[in-house]
């Protein structure tokens, strides 16, 4: 299915599912492997690119769903939407942005507000960037001569050369949420109010370089995925749509020795079972451990050899998941930093196997390859192949965590 098309069905049509009642309700929307803007419920095909274009190279999203084009910016193109004025949208400061982006480089710009669709035009400044370490700088414009007094700054850095996800808004208020791949900043909501360019004349640009900016000078490097512009204020697609951009299982290219710690950030919705949370495991060699889901209720934890079992509950809600094992010995299971007791023991240990670890998935019976996908929502995970955490120091780490990723 085209992106288009998924998309279209998870952007506020709604006044953002139970939250405020929209404004105007206007949506606005561009997906790069068609390059068509859906505005006002029509298609407009008036977005500008820069001659040349940004490049439309052949490209598969990470869950295999969608195979097409999708445009890559080097550093010298950019793209600037139709104007998204029209109809009367943005009579008040209400806004969301919704962006799935790839960057390449930090230190660039991400996307300006115009009053035109020139990178030259009267009304123009910088809404994101990534500073010099990633970290998105996000700002609406607001009368002078307070200007750029009230950036807000992302809880962590993005990812280079993967897909990251922005959520950005104002309300009537003057409220603001920003959320970098499903995080919040914790702290920081200032509240403002933005002065858009006027009600009729509204227009976006990916990948200029602004004279008005909080931090960059460079223009975007990489690729974009989709851009949502909501007059009113939606929820965030990224529980929707994360999976297209960042499926739930990934290879952390780490081997786990004998003493290790596993630690994992999550929102757990498998459909299936066996649904793996992490595996380094042959198990048909009998090799290293995994910790495996047979229903939501349902976790063992261990080696294809013999495993304990827990008694779990709420796992599709946001939680701190920590496995610790220290040669010779079992292996601990921690959730939210308390230590689980099991409902059945039968640990048998392991050499250790020779692959990867894998997050949100387990291996082959042969050690090869990926099965037992658990779905869900990763926010996190961090592995020592050689210490096992001890009851204080995964305490620690759930501390430091809690706030920045919104624990219990």
């Amino acid at each position: 299915m085209p992106v288009l098309q998924a998309i279209q069905t998870v952007v506020g049509r709604t006044g953002g599912g139970g939250g405020p009642p929209p404004v105007t309700g206007k949506d606005f929307f561009w997906s790069a492997d068609n390059d068509t803007w859906l505005a006002l419920g029509g298609y407009y095909t008036t977005g500008l690119f820069s001659n040349p274009a940004p490049a439309s190279a052949a490209y598969t999203y990470p869950d295999g769903s969608y195979t097409g084009v999708t445009r890559t910016f080097s550093g010298s193109e950019y793209l600037i939407s139709p104007n998204l004025g029209i109809g009367g949208a943005w009579p008040t400061n209400t806004i969301t942005i919704d962006l799935w982006f790839y960057p390449t480089a930090n230190n660039v710009q991400i996307l300006s507000e115009l009053n035109a669709q020139d990178p030259g035009a009267g009304y123009h400044y910088t809404v994101l960037e990534l500073d010099s370490s990633g970290y998105v700088k996000a700002m609406f414009w607001q009368n002078a001569p307070q200007g750029f007094s009230q950036i807000i700054t992302s809880a962590s850095p993005v990812e280079l050369n993967k897909w990251n996800h922005i959520y950005f808004t104002e309300d009537a208020q003057g409220g603001h949420t920003l959320e970098l791949n499903g995080v919040g900043t914790g702290v920081q909501n200032p509240v403002y109010t933005r002065s858009g360019p006027g009600s009729t004349t509204e227009y976006f640009a990916i990948g200029i370089s602004d004279a008005t900016y909080m931090v960059a000078t460079n223009r975007f490097q990489g690729k974009v995925g989709y851009l949502s512009i909501n007059d009113y204020v939606v929820p965030s697609t990224y529980s929707n749509t994360v999976n297209r951009f960042r499926p739930a299982y990934s290879d952390t290219g780490i081997t786990l020795g004998t003493s290790w710690t596993v630690e994992i950030i999550a929102e757990l919705t498998p459909t299936s079972f066996w649904a793996t949370l992490w595996g380094n495991e042959n198990y048909f060699a009998n090799l290293g451990h995994f910790a495996y889901f047979t229903s939501t209720s349902n976790l063992n934890v261990g080696s294809p050899a013999g495993t304990d079992t827990y008694n779990v509950s709420g796992i599709e809600q946001k939680g701190y998941w920590a496995f610790t094992h220290t040669d010779g010995g079992g292996v601990n299971v921690y959730r939210n930093g308390v230590l689980i007791t099991p409902s059945s023991s039968g640990y048998v240990q392991p050499f250790p196997a020779g692959n990867t670890l894998l997050i949100g998935a387990r291996h082959n019976n042969d050690g090869t390859g990926t099965t037992d996908i658990c779905s869900g929502n990763y926010y996190y995970n961090a592995i020592n192949n050689s210490t096992a955490l001890d009851a204080t120091a995964i305490q620690a780490s759930y501390d430091s965590l809690k706030g920045t990723y919104g624990l219990p």
